[in-house]
């Protein structure tokens, strides 16, 4: 853990990471295109808990929209792990702490948490959505299950980070 703690505090790793974000989001408009525009968002469809909640979005996007998403699936594995990196990078950086402290320093761990829950619900939905005609309950509600808790996690660490730069601002205005 201590390891891992210092990895993402290293400026180089941060950059690195919060570039290839860039590069994916840049990547995700170019994929979806027009096909999803003007359609129920990705963030509606990722925590549709119902198959009659999934099978109407996934109606309402027709098949150039599942195939756009299904394309972006190629980039939505890269994603998680640049996101979770950047952010845990951030908190740790943004702790009061140089090195790891057991018990004290858990909070980057948050973000690492959502990306592995990211690819979680990108498999699920690779699985689902090559029959999206044919939904099995228990895999919608596991994949809308793993995409909800991904999004409460980055929420908090996106809070995380908020608070820790407001902090390092005073600290920088108290000097």
């Amino acid at each position: 853990m201590a390891r891992l703690f210092s990895l993402i505090r290293r400026k180089a790793v941060r950059v690195l990471a919060l570039l290839v974000v860039l590069l994916c989001l840049a990547a995700f408009a170019i994929i979806q295109g027009d096909a999803l525009r003007g359609k129920t968002g990705l963030f509606t469809m990722q925590t549709a808990y119902s198959v009659e909640s999934m099978q109407a979005i996934l109606a309402e996007w027709g098949e150039d929209g599942v195939r756009a998403y299904l394309n972006m699936m190629y980039v939505d594995f890269l994603f998680p792990l640049a996101y979770a990196v950047a952010l845990s990078g951030a908190i740790a950086n943004l702790t009061s702490h140089e090195h790891y402290e057991p018990g004290g320093d858990t909070l980057f761990l948050a973000p690492l948490a959502a990306g592995v829950l990211d690819w979680v619900e990108n498999i699920f939905h690779i699985f689902m959505l090559q029959q999206p005609q044919a939904l099995d309950p228990l895999p919608t509600l596991l994949a809308a299950l793993a995409a909800s808790a991904k999004w409460a996690l980055l929420a908090v660490s996106v809070a995380a980070v908020v608070v820790g730069v407001l902090k390092w601002f005073e600290r920088r205005k108290a000097q």
